[in-house]
């Protein structure tokens, strides 16, 4: 299996459990609004960041 799709579904794992967590402590004292946002605010960042690096590793071996 190729590197980049293990390391890609192991973060989507990793993503899904955190959005797990994050969900059971949404109406605990855990978390305020604004760290909600901020944590919100990291994880869609980081997703854009990951789906950008293999939209753009994918477009440049397909010029090659």
């Amino acid at each position: 299996m190729n590197e980049e799709i293990t390391s890609w579904f192991g973060n989507i794992i990793n993503y899904f459990i955190f959005v797990y967590i994050f969900q059971k402590t949404l109406n605990t004292n855990c978390f305020n609004g604004f760290d909600m946002f901020l944590a919100l605010f990291g994880l869609g960042t980081s997703i854009f960041i990951q789906v950008t690096v293999v939209i753009n590793k994918f477009l440049l071996r397909r010029k090659l």
